[in-house]
């Protein structure tokens, strides 16, 4: 369905008519990973990707954080068409309008909280007391401002993942990207963390997050569905989010 275009210029990400095809290597055959998928997300918008393995969610979601481009079809974020730019461009736009929330956490094991969250900032070129002064800020956010100055090892799952969420802030995204967020938590855990991406989204951040779990998809305002890399469902949600204390 063709978008209003009265709404046009609430849209953060724009998808349109995207495929992408990988070819096998030493081989002529070609496989469509998605198939014409359109997806318009608006500013602040909560939404969670379904399917199964397969099913085309991690090909859409690296061509929602820039990590990979259409074969055809278009994509502007944040007004800007970035289908085509060439790779020193997309590392560009990464890591000034991107923010990434990963499964298994990737954060440096010899640097400590602090650290971890100042290594982008050192590379969009932030002075070292603005550097210092926001990693303090980002982990009273998420509520690690007692665990600053130690290391990931030292942290449990949980506490990783929030250093991850303060990570993926730094830059103030355009849109946060989460994949699995949850999966490598036990349930307790994992409900403190999205009680996270509720505050977040209460505050206005737009959230895009991969998940296989129903219940945790249930918590965004929007849901859709891929198989066989199309859209075959996409439903608003009754949210059953809770914002108590995390």
């Amino acid at each position: 369905m063709k978008p209003d275009t009265a709404l046009v210029d609430q849209y953060v990400a724009e998808i349109s008519d995207v495929w992408k095809v990988y070819r096998k290597p030493g081989t002529d055959v070609e496989v469509a990973a998605l198939r014409g998928v359109s997806l318009h997300i608006r500013q602040g918008e909560y939404l969670a990707i379904m399917g199964a393995s397969g099913s085309g969610k991690s090909t859409l979601m690296n061509i929602l954080g820039c990590l990979d481009q259409p074969t055809h079809g278009s994509y502007i974020l944040g007004g800007q068409d970035v289908s085509t730019l060439p790779d020193d461009q997309l590392s560009e736009i990464r890591s000034r309008s991107i923010g990434f929330v990963f499964q298994n956490f990737n954060l440096i094991q010899q640097l400590t909280v602090l650290e971890n969250l100042e290594v982008p900032m050192f590379y969009q070129g932030m002075r070292p007391h603005e550097r210092h002064a926001k990693a303090r800020q980002l982990t009273e956010r998420v509520g690690l401002a007692e665990r600053g100055d130690h290391r990931p090892m030292q942290l449990s799952g949980g506490q990783q993942q929030r250093v991850c969420i303060a990570r993926a802030l730094v830059n103030n995204p355009l849109i946060l990207l989460a994949d699995e967020p949850t999966g490598a938590l036990d349930s307790k855990t994992g409900q403190q963390i999205l009680q996270i991406f509720d505050q977040l989204h209460q505050s206005g951040t737009t959230i895009v997050l991969v998940t296989h779990d129903p219940g945790v998809a249930q918590r965004a305002q929007r849901t859709i569905w891929l198989q066989d890399g199309q859209i075959v469902r996409d439903t608003q949600n009754q949210t059953v989010s809770t914002l108590t204390s995390v």
